[in-house]
């Protein structure tokens, strides 16, 4: 008797293997490197250099499905079919490309300097945070701080990712930063230190 053929893996079925890998590799990250502002600085550049990995492979692979069975699209003809493909093939990769040069690029920046200088590259300020947004309440995923700094008048926007606290509307921290990409690697609350926090 033959054994059956197995069915190749579907494009889906292949992003989420990667992305359940993914999922085992940050949280070995947190338990396994230390210090802490150091295992959010690789999570954190993990997760977006994968997305980032994710989008060019969702929008170059030949067999990615963009319609959806039950949509309307799929109930016309297969010209209009083929045509809305390339059209949504065209819009994940431009995303893609967008996403890249925006926040992978500065992402590698700030690892190639970090590689160079060390925790010297880092940077520790002390601002005020003007306001937080959070995505449909999962501040432990992700947190996106406006922060003013201390003897400046403007905001800016930083990403804190995988932190079990909230960073506090109108409360003053300290935080440590990269510089290109905008990460924030860790912050203590001003309230409860008398001096500027020293990160190793």
């Amino acid at each position: 008797m033959s054994t059956p053929e197995k069915k190749p893996m579907s494009v889906k079925g292949i992003i989420a293997r990667m992305f359940l890998s993914s999922v085992v590799l940050v949280a070995l990250d947190f338990i396994l490197v230390k210090p802490s502002w150091l295992a959010h600085f690789i999570a954190t550049s993990f997760c977006f250099c994968f997305g980032t990995l994710i989008l060019f492979f969702y929008g170059f692979h030949p067999k990615s499905n963009f319609i959806g069975r039950k949509t309307k699209l799929a109930r016309q003809s297969e010209r209009t079919q083929r045509n809305a493909q390339r059209v949504i093939r065209g819009l994940v990769i431009g995303f893609a490309c967008y996403f890249f040069y925006f926040v992978t690029v500065p992402i590698l920046n700030d690892w190639t300097h970090f590689i160079q200088q060390g925790r010297p590259y880092v940077v520790e300020f002390k601002g005020r945070v003007n306001n937080n947004d959070i995505l449909f309440g999962a501040f432990f995923i992700d947190q996106t701080l406006h922060i003013t700094k201390e003897g400046e008048g403007s905001s800016q926007a930083y990403f804190a990712m995988f932190f079990p606290r909230v960073a506090r509307y109108n409360n003053s921290y300290w935080f440590l930063v990269a510089p290109k990409s905008g990460l924030v690697l860790d912050w203590q609350s001003v309230d409860e230190l008398e001096n500027a926090p020293i990160w190793k």
